[in-house]
C-alpha cells in the first residue's frame, strides 16, 4: 500500500540511490582489498 503512493521521481531517485551505493561498494571493497595487500607488501619488505 505505501509503495503504491510513493511518486515516480522518488522510486527512480532511490533506485539511482540503490546503483550508486552498489557502485560505491564495489569500489570500497577493492580499495580494502588493495590496503591488505599493501600491509601484506610493507610486512615482507620490513623483514
Amino acid at each position: 500500500m505505501f509503495f503504491v503512493q510513493i511518486p515516480k521521481w522518488k522510486r527512480t531517485k532511490n533506485r539511482e540511490i540503490k546503483q550508486e551505493s552498489s557502485w560505491e561498494n564495489k569500489f570500497f571493497r577493492l580499495y580494502k582489498e588493495i590496503q591488505v595487500i599493501l600491509k601484506i607488501f610493507l610486512k615482507k619488505s620490513k623483514n
